[in-house]
């Protein structure tokens, strides 16, 4: 019999210490908890919403770890860090390393692609990346 995994894709707002014990529970449940930028600052400026909302982001990682997923292999960080700092960036490795000392080495850099409607959305927003790629561009392994 084949063994299959279910991935959820998150940003982790809505999962508090309940959730993440039910996520734990599942076998074969690998969650991926995509953070919007690098700190609570450019959160708020790619979501537009309130940046206090990045530290939930943080703790859904923590509950989960908490909860007996293991970092790296059942819970791992996915990051949109195309409008980071390297100084940013350097925060949020030792935010997660604070959870946990392997998060910082797994972490799935989400690339800013600048398609048509994205670049749209970015000019409306006043946002400039400082790391993106064009359509024809995207690194194979993203493929």
């Amino acid at each position: 019999m084949a063994e299959y995994v279910f991935v959820v894709e998150t940003n982790g707002i809505l999962i508090d210490r309940r959730l993440a014990r039910e996520l734990a529970a599942r076998p074969n449940t690998v969650v991926r908890v995509s953070l919007k930028g690098a700190t609570a600052e450019e959160f708020e400026k790619i979501t537009m919403s309130p940046g206090v909302y990045f530290y939930r982001q943080l703790d859904a990682i923590r509950h989960l770890v908490e909860s007996g997923m293991r970092p790296c292999r059942d819970v791992y960080p996915a990051a949109m860090l195309g409008f980071s700092t390297d100084e940013n960036m350097k925060k949020l490795e030792r935010a997660i390393a604070d959870i946990h000392p392997a998060l910082p080495h797994c972490i799935d850099v989400e690339y800013v692609i600048l398609y048509p409607h994205v670049v749209k959305l970015m000019k409306t927003r006043g946002l400039k990346p400082l790391r993106a790629v064009t359509p024809d561009g995207v690194p194979a392994f993203m493929i």
